[in-house]
Order: structure tokens, then C-alpha cells, then sequence
């Protein structure tokens, strides 16, 4: 697809993601965990070890966009039974609590973003994608 926008991929980021499971209730309170849909994929002995829990990629009917807003979501309903799987950053930005850690079925997990480049005549683009 790069290719047929005229871009060239110029770089390449690792960024380490470290899923925990951010709530302001115990463990054995949760009930439904929110989080984009790869990430709850990235915890399925998890999920097999709970099997009260439910999983939530949808807020309000909508995609859940990144492990940020879910983080957000559960620190604004403050519902106990309620819990997020995000980066362990998100959690400490919203201020959710860390519940358990780690939940990722491996510890090497990263997300890869990617800076393309536009050339036109005379000039130079960058833009940033999530891959």
C-alpha cells in the first residue's frame, strides 16, 4: 500500500509494551476487562485462568482505540468490577491501579511504528505510522 501512495519507509521503532491489568477493584472482583482487541489476544492464559472474566474491545459500541482509552474508561467509571489491559504507563498516566502484572502471554512484546516519506518535487514529507 506504501508503495502505491508513493511512500518509502525511511525507519523503523520498536517501543516495548508491558501489559498489566490496571483496576480499582481485586482481582476477584473484575468482571469484564476493556482493551483493544490484540491485546486481550496477547492474554489468553489469562483469560483461561479466569473464566468469570469477560473481555470488552468496544466502548459505547465503538472500537477501542489504543490500551490508553481503556485505561481512561475504567478510571472514569470507577467501577470495581472493571478492569483495563494496557502498557503499564497508561495505567500510571490515569492513575488506575496495577492489579497484575504481567498478563501478556510473553514478556517480549512491542509495537512497531513506521516514519514514511513523501517526495514530491522539491520536497520532503514524514509521516508516522502504527504497524
Amino acid at each position: 500500500m506504501a508503495d502505491e501512495l508513493g511512500l518509502l519507509r525511511v525507519m523503523e521503532h520498536r517501543q516495548m509494551v508491558f501489559l498489566v491489568l490496571a483496576s480499582y477493584g481485586r482481582l476477584e472482583d473484575i468482571r469484564i476487562v476493556y482493551s483493544i482487541q490484540p491485546a486481550l489476544d496477547q492474554c489468553k492464559k489469562f483469560f483461561d485462568r479466569h473464566k468469570k472474566i469477560s473481555m470488552a474491545a468496544t466502548i459505547g459500541g465503538k472500537n477501542i482505540k489504543d490500551t490508553s482509552t481503556a485505561a481512561g474508561h475504567v478510571k472514569n467509571s470507577r467501577v470495581r468490577y472493571t478492569a483495563a489491559i494496557c502498557d503499564a504507563d497508561a495505567a500510571k498516566i490515569h492513575r488506575v491501579p496495577v492489579v497484575l502484572s504481567p498478563v501478556a502471554d510473553k514478556e517480549e512484546n512491542f509495537t512497531t511504528f513506521y516514519v514514511y516519506e513523501k517526495r514530491g518535487p522539491g520536497e520532503s514529507q514524514g509521516s508516522v505510522a502504527q504497524g
